[in-house]
């Protein structure tokens, strides 16, 4: 099983402890920074259920701020069963147990330290990243690993969908941190880590490889959904984005080498 389908997760989010549904599906994944603490990564919009543009409810009810969240983790030494887990997301007080970006919701990305479990397994997804960064650029493909409309495969395992990086990387899109994919995604795939994988011809600076044995994968950013319902274009906030909030709430490093390796344009 490739490693990067165990480290998408399927993620309910419930109002209230006696909910008996949950009130939106969506996606997120797992990240392990330096210090061995791991994280899961997803959108702000999930764990809020508001549109982080206008701030309104996404559900049809105007219910938001869900309290808990279950998160089907593999079992340990499994590959095809699921343990559920009780994330909660607000405290007694209705204290945020998530990490927000220093932008809050302008940027719709959040980090939530996960605690230490002994009968599951959490992988982490900078694993199998190549630490080398390839060139990437307009039209190249992209994988988005996700559960498009809650649907999964074989228990709890993301689908995989590809399409195109549609705008390009070294500027940011809207004055923010993110760019643009041309794919075919759906309600469900929020939160889903978006990933560059090269099998053939491949730039390393200066050098041109012809193929690898094993395929070249550089983390691209975090899926936020599309813009707009009638058009197949998605945002994608870049890897900066983890790298800042979790910065932001701790001292520790984060990761021994960087994600990627853009070049910002500050704004």
């Amino acid at each position: 099983m490739h490693h990067l389908t165990k480290c998408s997760l399927f993620l309910e989010f419930f109002l209230f402890e006696s909910s008996p549904q949950p009130i939106a599906v969506g996606t997120g994944f797992t990240i392990q920074v330096i210090n061995g603490t791991n994280y899961l990564i997803t959108n702000w919009h999930n764990v809020t259920g508001k549109n982080a543009e206008t701030g309104n409810s996404l559900s049809k009810n105007g219910h938001t701020d869900p309290e808990f969240m279950i998160v089907h983790f593999l079992k340990k030494d499994r590959i095809n069963e699921w343990v559920k887990k009780k994330v909660y997301l607000i405290d007694e007080n209705f204290n945020k147990l998530y990490l927000e970006h220093p932008r809050g919701k302008e940027i719709d990305v959040v980090a939530i330290k996960l605690p230490v479990y002994d009968d599951v397994d959490i992988h982490n997804c900078f694993d199998a990243l190549t630490q080398q960064q390839f060139t990437k650029q307009v039209s190249d493909s992209c994988s988005i690993v996700g559960f498009p409309k809650g649907i999964s495969t074989a228990g709890k395992l993301p689908i995989w969908k590809t399409g195109n990086i549609a705008s390009e990387l070294e500027i940011d899109h809207d004055e923010r941190p993110m760019f643009l994919i041309d794919a075919s995604t759906r309600e469900g795939m929020s939160g889903s880590p978006v990933y560059c994988i090269s099998k053939g011809e491949t730039t390393f600076g200066d050098i041109v490889t012809m193929g690898h044995g094993t395929p070249t994968i550089n983390f691209l950013g975090v899926y936020s959904g599309r813009i707009g319902t009638d058009i197949e274009i998605g945002r994608v906030f870049k890897e900066s984005c983890i790298i800042e909030i979790l910065r932001h709430h701790s001292h520790h490093p984060i990761t021994q080498n960087r994600i990627t390796s853009y070049t910002y344009i500050q704004r």
